[in-house]
This record gives structure tokens, C-alpha cells and sequence, in this order.
């Protein structure tokens, strides 16, 4: 009984509400001014604001052009009496829902977008972190210090002269320097550390 109660009198109230709303915009439409061949839409937004204004009460346009019995009262005022019907009304709501769900797809779209380009960004982001981090490779010299030896011990080490800072063909009447320290520093250093022949 109590929830029966309950519901009759939220319908009540609700029933109040709108009494007290045609009432409301009664008045209002007694004072605004009208626009020769306004259509309906930007007259309830108008209207809306001169009831906000006017009478301190908060009735949406949308809700105006919807609810039938505020809809007579406007359609009224703008075409002398006529008489909404309420498939009138039905088919407006229905063209409002329509633009609201083309209107979520559109943001849906660009959101989509919106993601794309922040991963695209993103990665060249990374790309950039990387490339700035990536050290220069580190290059084994001892491979191509080894042939260089071989190359001398296929001319004749017992022709060969190396001190510590140049390289000596000693086969020809006048030794010709191959290379020096200068030439090569690393491969002295390299030349040092791994043969066990003594530096003359």
C-alpha cells in the first residue's frame, strides 16, 4: 500500500508540476515579444531564456517543444490556436534523438583519431629515445690486426722490423718504413699487448 501510495503521489506532484508550468509559461508569453514567421525552434530557445529570466524557473527548450501540454500553449502563441499533435511531437523527439546519436558517432570518430595519432606520436617518440641512446658500435680491431701480421710474415718476419713506433722492410739495400705509430697507433698498442716477440 505504501509503494501505491508512493507511486499516486509522484504522479501527483508531477501532475502539479506541469500545472504549475503552463501557468508559468502563460505569463511568459504574455510578455514576450513575436517575431513574425519565427519558426518553433529558436522561438522556445528564446522563450526559454525569457522564462529563466523573468521567473526564475528552468524549462528547456527541448522540453517545451516536447511535452504536448506546453507545445499547445507555444504553438498557440505562434500560429493563433493551433493544435499540436502528438505525432508532431513524437517525430521532432525523434529527429533530436537522431542528430544526438549522429552527433555521439562523430565524437566516437575523432576520438578514434585522436588515439591514432597519440600512438603514432608516441612511437616516433620512442623511435627518437632510441636512436639518441643507441651508443656507436664497438669495433674488434684484433681481427684485422691479426691479418696485418700475416701479411708481414708472408713478406718474412726475418725481413720485417718492428719497434715501437714504426714498421721496416729490411729485405731492400736502403729498409723502407711500411708504416709508423702515427699512421696506426692502435695496432702498436694492439702489437704489444698480444705478441711475445721482442721489440727490437
Amino acid at each position: 500500500m505504501k509503494i501505491e501510495k508512493r507511486g499516486d503521489y509522484l504522479k501527483m506532484s508531477k501532475a502539479q508540476l506541469v500545472d504549475d508550468r503552463v501557468e508559468i509559461i502563460k505569463k511568459a508569453l504574455k510578455t514576450i515579444k513575436k517575431h513574425r514567421g519565427e519558426r518553433i525552434t529558436p522561438f522556445s530557445e528564446r522563450l526559454s531564456e525569457h522564462i529563466k529570466s523573468e521567473f526564475n524557473e528552468n524549462i528547456v527548450s527541448t522540453t517545451l517543444r516536447t511535452n504536448k501540454d506546453y507545445r499547445r500553449l507555444v504553438d498557440g502563441f505562434l500560429d493563433k490556436g493551433a493544435v499540436v499533435k502528438d505525432s508532431s511531437v513524437r517525430q521532432e523527439l525523434m529527429i533530436e534523438r537522431s542528430s544526438v546519436r549522429l552527433l555521439k558517432k562523430q565524437v566516437a570518430t575523432l576520438e578514434q583519431e585522436l588515439s591514432k595519432q597519440l600512438s603514432e606520436v608516441s612511437l616516433l617518440e620512442d623511435k627518437n629515445i632510441r636512436i639518441r641512446t643507441q651508443k656507436e658500435p664497438v669495433i674488434d680491431d684484433s681481427s684485422a690486426f691479426s691479418i696485418i701480421m700475416k701479411l708481414l710474415n708472408t713478406l718474412g718476419m726475418d725481413s720485417i722490423k718492428i719497434t715501437e713506433d714504426v714498421v721496416i722492410d729490411t729485405a731492400s739495400i736502403i729498409p723502407k718504413t711500411l708504416f709508423t705509430k702515427e699512421d696506426c697507433p692502435e695496432f702498436f698498442e694492439w702489437y704489444l699487448k698480444n705478441t711475445k716477440a721482442h721489440l727490437i
